[in-house]
This record gives C-alpha cells, structure tokens and sequence, in this order.
C-alpha cells in the first residue's frame, strides 16, 4: 500500500550509536572544561537536539532565525545564531521571543558598525528591554565573514558597548573554510586564527569590554 513505500533518500539512525557518540562528546568537553553547542542546522532534529542537551550541552547553534525558531518552539532555552543578523523580521522575532520569556538566552554574531548600527535600531523600535547578546566575529584575509583585524574587531566590540540594546558576550571565528584536510599547513593557519582569537579576548577583557564570568 502508499503507506508502505519508503521514499529516498533515507537515513537509519542506530539508538544505541548516538547515544554513545553523545556521552562521548560529553565526557570529552568534561575532560577539557569546554562547552558544547552542537550545530543543528544538519540535522534538524528536535530529537537530536534534546538528547544533546540532555548530555549536557551548553546550547544548540543554528545558522539563521527560521533555524532557531525550530528549536525553540522544541523548547531549546539557549541558541546561538552563527551569523550576524540584520534582517528587519528576524530581529523581531528574536526582541519578541526575549521579551516573552526571561529565562532565553540567544546569542549572536557581529562583523561591522553597519550591523551593530541595524540591530541596535531594530531592537529599539520593536521595544526590547533587555540586550541581546553578541560575539564579535574575527575573521581573516580572503575569508567570507568576520573583522579581518584585532583592530577593527576591536572597534566593533567599542560600537556593541555603547549600545543599550546589545551586549558583548565574546568573541568568535570560523576556521572551516581554511581547509578541508589536516594537513601541516591547514593547522598551522588554524593554530594561528585561533591565536589571534585568544589575543582578542584577552586584549577586550582588559579594556573592560568582557565580564569575568565571561
């Protein structure tokens, strides 16, 4: 019968497999004391996304609002929006769900003054009250996002902290595009955005720009 047909593509997922790939990634992020925030925008799973966070992680990323609206109406209570977020709906998507509820925490990216500059406006027309938090996204020469500096990443941190509707809650960057093996010179540049990321953060929390907590 219809009822019966299998369309493809299809995938079969082995209980017994993710739970154990979770409680890996746990103890591991345990061990190293880091916190996971799993990308969900592969799977699209509410599922999937609860037994992540069931194993402890910290919270679920996806890579635009109409992602995060899945896994918040799945009751995730932490996303972070891996992008900078100008779009005029999505900023008041994102000020009525922080309005509505004190406990959600969203995070997201900013790259320049002109985003620092729309969110802000955004927000402020669409009456949030509390700010929403950002990380200042350090990128690199030829890379498709980010501050290409420490000191335009560092202006940018500046812009987020005169602002009343934003808060600096990090920093970020994305090395997954340096490439795709790991080979001595694709590590080599990993280790060194990472370096400069760490610099960042150090250099912002001694201008006072991060919390200690943070």
């Amino acid at each position: 019968t219809s009822s019966d047909l299998v369309l493809f593509p299809v995938v079969v997922l082995k209980e017994g497999a993710i739970a154990h790939n979770a409680a890996v990634m746990a103890q591991y992020c345990s061990d190293n004391d880091v916190y996971l925030a799993p990308h969900c925008k592969t799977h699209m799973s509410a599922e999937l996304a609860r037994l992540q966070l069931a194993e402890g992680a910290w919270a679920v990323t996806v890579a635009n609002v109409s992602q995060a609206r899945v896994f918040r109406t799945a009751g995730a209570s932490r996303i972070l929006i891996a992008n900078q977020v100008i779009d005029d709906q999505a900023l008041r998507w994102i000020a009525a769900e922080l309005s509505l509820d004190p406990e959600l925490e969203i995070y997201c990216l900013v790259d320049s003054h002109a985003g620092v500059e729309i969110m802000d406006q955004v927000l402020q027309e669409a009456g949030l009250r509390r700010p929403l938090a950002v990380l200042v996204e350090l990128g690199f020469a030829g890379g498709r996002s980010g501050c290409r500096s420490a000191e335009e990443a560092v202006s940018v941190a500046s812009a987020v902290n005169a602002k009343a509707r934003l808060h600096l809650a990090g920093v970020e960057c994305y090395e997954g595009i340096l490439g795709h093996t790991p080979d001595a010179v694709t590590l080599t540049q990993v280790d060194s955005l990472f370096i400069r990321l760490r610099d960042l953060a150090g250099h912002l929390a001694r201008l006072g720009f991060l919390d200690s907590s943070e």
